[in-house]
């Protein structure tokens, strides 16, 4: 062991009650010295894996007739731990990790203050202790995280900050269509399309938006989502919107609860300026924007960012571009993801609903009057 205070040291291969192999290491000193003080020592020495998961203080080595080390007579590890080590779990985090750790080492007796690695843990139970975290917190741990919090209480803790701070970063959730809405193609930025409101749709847009008392944006928004809920087929749609240059503000809605189209305006113009969390440009590339299968994440915005920097994030961003009484939205997208038609069908769509809705406004209106 090469420990300065170790006189004699032997290591063996030893099978827990499961059948499960682990390192024993044998030492003879003056006195027993902290395991926290062996591991620390070999750790300068040795890989992880070949650090020993106990150490058992002896006067002396056993030996055989022989004068050889008597293995065989070697007494086994002495699992008690101090009252410290056994402190309880104080919250669910705790409560989990004890649960898991206790099952993969195969102990009742583990406290939330003691080191993985000294009650019987290894480097093989670590990636056990990991796929079982990725099954409880997926996508939060490494195996770096386990081996930087040993004990279940620095762990909790570390589980608790990432959990916190998952919850202060920008989430979204991706739009769902069928799968023949897309291809397989890489991303490739650039492709745009420009569509331009009529004089009487223009008007319709301006007068809703003062009647409901949101902005434009508010209520083109408000059809946008609308539009995808339908061709998604289901009631809850989400999208980025972005208002001020490098601001992201996520817009949800969920048309089970909304019964007409001063509420879905209201509900969009409120979410906007009162959602509470925005998120900066920086921060964008440590968005979970995953862009797999049938799922497609959309962006609204007024701002004049790069288009083909945000389609590296969004597959669609419709970008609203207002002058007076002209109004158009040009819709940049990822033709690797989507194809021509489909975008140009998406914007017919929308046409459409801009038009009929007007009926429906006007008539809401009179029914409210």
């Amino acid at each position: 062991m090469e420990h300065e205070a170790v006189r004699e040291a032997v290591v063996m291969s030893k099978s827990d009650q499961r059948e499960q192999a682990y390192l024993c290491a044998y030492y003879v000193s003056s006195e027993a010295l902290s395991v926290a003080e062996l591991r620390a020592h070999l750790a300068t020495l040795l890989p992880e894996y070949m650090i020993p998961a106990y150490f058992v203080h002896l006067n002396q080595m056993p030996l055989s007739p022989s004068g050889k080390i008597d293995r065989k007579a070697l007494p086994k590890p002495d699992y008690s731990f101090e009252m410290e080590q056994q402190t309880p779990p104080s919250n669910e985090y705790e409560v989990a990790l004890l649960d898991i750790w206790r099952d993969v080492i195969g102990r009742q007796h583990i406290g939330v203050n003691g080191n993985f690695f000294e009650i019987g843990g290894n480097s093989i139970l670590l990636i056990q202790v990991h796929g079982r975290l990725s099954e409880r917190f997926p996508d939060l741990l490494s195996i770096v995280d386990l081996f930087a919090y040993p004990t279940i209480r620095q762990l909790a803790r570390h589980i608790e900050n990432l959990l916190s701070k998952e919850q202060n970063t920008f989430q979204l959730s991706p739009i769902r269509f069928s799968k023949e809405v897309f291809t397989n193609g890489a991303y490739t930025p650039g492709d745009t399309v420009e569509f331009r409101l009529t004089e009487l749709q223009v008007n319709y847009i301006m007068w809703a938006s003062k009647q409901s008392g949101v902005d434009t944006e508010s209520v083109l928004l408000a059809l946008f989502l609308y539009l995808f809920s339908e061709y998604a087929n289901t009631d809850q749609v989400s999208v980025a919107c972005m208002s001020a240059p490098d601001i992201a503000v996520p817009i949800a809605i969920d048309l089970s609860s909304i019964s007409n189209l001063h509420e879905l305006f209201n509900s969009v113009g409120k979410q906007k300026t009162n959602s509470g969390f925005r998120v900066n440009r920086s921060e964008w590339q440590h968005m979970r924007l995953e862009r797999l299968g049938n799922e497609l994440y959309a962006a609204f915005t007024t701002s004049k960012n790069s288009s083909t920097e945000l389609n590296r994030i969004f597959n669609l961003v419709v970008r609203l571009k207002q002058s007076g009484k002209s109004i158009s939205l040009q819709w940049d997208y990822d033709s690797g993801k989507m194809q021509l038609h489909t975008i140009h069908s998406w914007i017919r769509s929308y046409s459409d609903l801009i038009s009929l809705s007007m009926a429906q406004y006007l008539r809401e209106s009179e029914e409210k009057n």
